[in-house]
């Protein structure tokens, strides 16, 4: 070691370099997958090899996901471990490192995507996969992937999830969290209704995240929206959009029904293998997704609040009106945090600003 090195030092500057500044942490980086699709901007400061001596031993390997006692085929892929090779002073070709990877796509690792109990009105109870104790659920409760939640004949839980998903859980309901799981480009979640009803407010997802309610044969997909679904006694399953879109998919494979796209006030019901005419929202779907996306506007906003001390409006030149807080400004964007996440706004766009509490 050199003697200007002193270990002490060296000890001084990682400690300190393990400790994030303020302005890094307040920074969003793009992510790998983002960063792979940019452009260089200095192509010609690297050259390709014209030619390459590649020894490649292939590996194939596939992964599935079971949903409802079925199994789906989730990925494959085909990962390679290559020797780049380089001549020996004999001429001979020789293995000089290993890369780090040849596959077509970087590996995803999921972990699971935690939801929490954010109300619970009536005697509504967990249970546990593999359980038949029912545990009296609770505000602040924590939901993992297979528990299934009971609601009483009077009651109601409402679930908010890490990726701004909110789901409400209406009365005599029994519903299975089914997956729930996350990785750093996706989620995936997959809500099972075994009787009852959910509803749902689903905020911008995520490239390849997927949204879905699945009862009986059918799923419903979504993208951003607030919607419902219901299911009666005899299986029949009504679906309500008031915001957005939604896929209605009949998961059979001997089905040769096409998917039924349900636009913006909407509704459907469906059975067995027969869906009805698409007609308009009812009153009564409407009042509730109504107060169900005012309700968890607020509960977003007052969390805010709580973390900020403070709350804005910003109003556009359309006429739209955004609550949150104001996070910085550049010579073009505001950056602001509402009750959807992070966004940026264009300045030329604001027609003013105010503080509401």
């Amino acid at each position: 070691m050199k003697k200007d090195l002193d270990p002490n030092k060296l000890k001084q500057l990682e400690t300190r370099l393990a400790n994030l500044s303020g302005s890094t942490l307040n920074r969003e980086f793009l992510s790998w997958e983002e960063l792979s699709k940019k452009e260089s901007k200095f192509p010609d400061l690297y050259t390709p090899p014209k030619t390459a001596q590649v020894i490649a031993f292939p590996g194939k390997f596939k992964w599935a996901l079971g949903v409802g006692g079925t199994t789906l085929l989730a990925a494959a892929a085909s990962l390679s471990f290559v020797f780049f090779l380089k001549k020996s002073s004999s001429g001979a070709d020789i293995p000089s490192e290993i890369a780090k990877g040849s596959a077509a796509a970087p590996p995803v690792f999921f972990s699971e995507l935690l939801g929490e109990i954010q109300t619970s009105k009536g005697n509504n109870f967990l249970l546990h996969p593999g359980e038949t104790v029912q545990i009296a659920l609770k505000k602040g409760d924590k939901i993992r992937p297979g528990d299934r939640i009971l609601t009483a004949d009077n009651g109601s839980v409402d679930l908010d999830f890490e990726n701004k998903t909110w789901i409400r859980v209406a009365s005599a309901s029994l519903v299975q969290l089914t997956d729930l799981k996350k990785s750093d480009f996706s989620a995936i979640q997959t809500i099972g209704i075994e009787k009852g009803k959910v509803l749902a407010t689903v905020g911008k997802l995520k490239k390849d995240s997927v949204f879905q309610i699945v009862s009986g044969s059918y799923s419903t997909i979504v993208r951003g929206t607030t919607f419902s679904v219901s299911v009666d006694e005899g299986g029949k399953q009504t679906v309500s959009v008031r915001e957005g879109s939604v896929e209605i998919k009949n998961n059979r494979q001997d089905s040769e029904e096409k998917s039924i796209y349900l636009e913006s006030s909407k509704q459907v019901s469906v059975s067995s293998d027969k869906a009805e005419p698409v007609i308009s929202l009812g009153p009564k779907e409407e009042k509730e997704l109504k107060a169900l996306h005012t309700q968890v506007d607020l509960a977003r906003e007052n969390k805010l609040y709580v973390e900020y001390s403070r709350l804005e409006l910003i109003r556009l030149e359309d006429g739209t009106e955004l609550h949150g807080v104001i996070l910085g400004q550049s010579d073009t964007h505001l950056q602001f945090e509402g009750a959807d996440g992070k966004i940026e706004i264009p300045i030329v766009k604001i027609v003013e600003t105010e503080k509401i509490r």
